[in-house]
This record gives C-alpha cells, sequence and structure tokens, in this order.
C-alpha cells in the first residue's frame, strides 16, 4: 500500500509508510482496548450508562430510606435484584445496541483496520478483537452500577449477617454481569457480522422474539433474558443463603 493510498484508508500518518508486522491470528491486547473504548465512546452506550447510573442513583436512595425506616434488620437484596435487572438492560443492552451496527464497515472508513494490518494483526484477528471488546464493554456497563450499588448494600448493613449476606449479593452480581457480556455481548457481535446495516434489527429479533413467545409459553426461562435472569435468582439464593 502506497502512503497516498494509506492516508486514503484513514491511517494515522505516524502509522504511514511503516513496514508492516508480520500478520497473525493471536489477539493483541492494546487492539481490544481500542476497539472497546471506540465501542464505550459511542453515543447509544453513552446515553445507557448514564441512564443506569441514574437508576442506580434512584434505587440507591430507596435504600436509605429502607434502611431508615426499617433499621438494622433491613435487607437490601430484594432492591439489588431489581436494579441489576434494569442495569442489564439499560445499561448492557446499550453497549450491545451499538456493537450490533456494522462496525466492520466502521473500521474500515476510520482507518483502525489498517492501523490494525500495521500492527501485524490479520483482519480475523480485528474481528476476534471487536467480539472480545463487545463481551468485555458489556460486562463493564453492567458490572459499574450494580456492583456499587451492592457494595452501598453492604455498607448500609445494620449487623454482621445480614452484611454477609449482602456480600453474597454482591458476589452474584458481578457473577451475573460478567455471563452477561460473554451472552449477549456475543450474540450482539454476530448480528453485526450477519445482520451488518441491519445488525440491530437482528439483535432485537433475536432477543425480543424468544423473549415474548417464551413468556406467553409460561417458559420464559427459554429465552435470553430470561436465562439471565433465572441465572440471577439462583446465584443470589446460592451465595447470600436466601431468596432475592
Amino acid at each position: 500500500m502506497t502512503a497516498d493510498s494509506a492516508l486514503a484508508h484513514g491511517a494515522p500518518p505516524a502509522a504511514v509508510g511503516r513496514t508492516p508486522r508480520p500478520r497473525t491470528l493471536g489477539l493483541d491486547a492494546p487492539l481490544v482496548e481500542l476497539c472497546r473504548a471506540r465501542l464505550a465512546r459511542s453515543r447509544i452506550a453513552r446515553m445507557g450508562l448514564v441512564s443506569a447510573w441514574s437508576t442506580t442513583l434512584v434505587f440507591a436512595v430507596m435504600a436509605i430510606v429502607l434502611r431508615a425506616g426499617d433499621g438494622a434488620d433491613a435487607s437490601f437484596g430484594g432492591l439489588v435484584v431489581q436494579a441489576t435487572r434494569i442495569v442489564a438492560w439499560v445499561a448492557g443492552g446499550s453497549v450491545a445496541l451499538a456493537a450490533a451496527a456494522d462496525r466492520a464497515a466502521l473500521d474500515r472508513r476510520e482507518g483502525i483496520e489498517t492501523l490494525a494490518a500495521v500492527r501485524g494483526a490479520a483482519p480475523l484477528a480485528l474481528a476476534a478483537a471487536r467480539a472480545l471488546a463487545t463481551m468485555i464493554q458489556v460486562a463493564r456497563a453492567v458490572l459499574g452500577p450494580a456492583l456499587s450499588f451492592a457494595a452501598l448494600g453492604v455498607i448500609l448493613s445494620g449487623t454482621v449477617f445480614v452484611a454477609l449476606s449482602q456480600l453474597g449479593v454482591a458476589v452474584a452480581v458481578a457473577l451475573f454481569a460478567v455471563v452477561t457480556g460473554v451472552v449477549v455481548g456475543a450474540a450482539a457481535d454476530i448480528c453485526a457480522r450477519l445482520g451488518r446495516r441491519q445488525g440491530r434489527w437482528l439483535l432485537l429479533a433475536v432477543i425480543l422474539a424468544p423473549w415474548v413467545a417464551a413468556d406467553v409459553a409460561g417458559r420464559s426461562a427459554w429465552s435470553i433474558p430470561g436465562a439471565l435472569s433465572a441465572l440471577l435468582d439462583l446465584a443470589v439464593r446460592l451465595l447470600s443463603g436466601g431468596a432475592p
């Protein structure tokens, strides 16, 4: 590739003229982080994160009021579970929608593909980096607000027993965020590859259609949202020693 054609593809000036490294199929950590940061800066992802933190703030006020009313025996497991579900929809869902767009075409237009080639990354490695970055960002978007609220539940606990129970809830929330990142992130990446410009519509169809059908059939756990919700309930029961 000539310098002029590299610039035409959006490559940074510093990268033009470099001798490309031997291409590798391995994942490159800086490349994954670049893809994740670009995804996090998208408008949809930022709006979702703001909404998630706003939701967390509302639930935090509710928890403080509950603590003041019920005293040392107040338990916040139910509030944490409810808030985590909403955060997963708002923050995790927003990142997934952003990732389900034709990110490959966007990377070509903005020179990321050329930059990756200069670093020696094959197109398949860039695609893998986008997929992993999507999973990581979905998990982070859910984990930040949800785990912060779970930690508040531990802080507000009036007894050691309640604090230990809330600590178990916090661990369950962290586990849920990681699984949500893997499942929803993978679904978003697959829909982006298959649907390209229609990737977001395909993701909505993949997530919502089975969920509605399963809910009508009384089998809500047979959908991605239902299965993740069931996982959260199960993890809370096992790790906190009681029902959410």
